[in-house]
């Protein structure tokens, strides 16, 4: 078994017990608070299911998110 891949079973693991929005340690804070001068665009790099993005966006700040597994992301595309 090699636990270099992040397969499906991972991301739906993940979606399951990490609901968009929810934060862990303070992390959406911290980031809307930093973020929130921004004068440009922000990338967020494997956005995921867009637990970090969507709120993000919902604070009405200028954010991509890109994810590179084809399985992850389904919450942020309908989004779109």
């Amino acid at each position: 078994m090699s636990f270099s891949h992040y397969g499906e079973l991972c991301t739906e693991v993940y979606d399951l017990t990490k609901k968009i929005g929810q934060s862990f340690g303070g992390d959406i804070e911290y980031y809307q608070q930093r973020l929130a001068n921004s004068k440009g665009r922000i990338l967020e790099a494997m956005a995921g299911s867009g637990r970090v993005l969507i709120p993000l966006l919902k604070a009405v700040l200028k954010v991509d998110g890109v994810e590179m597994l084809l399985h992850a992301g389904i919450g942020v595309k309908s989004l779109i």
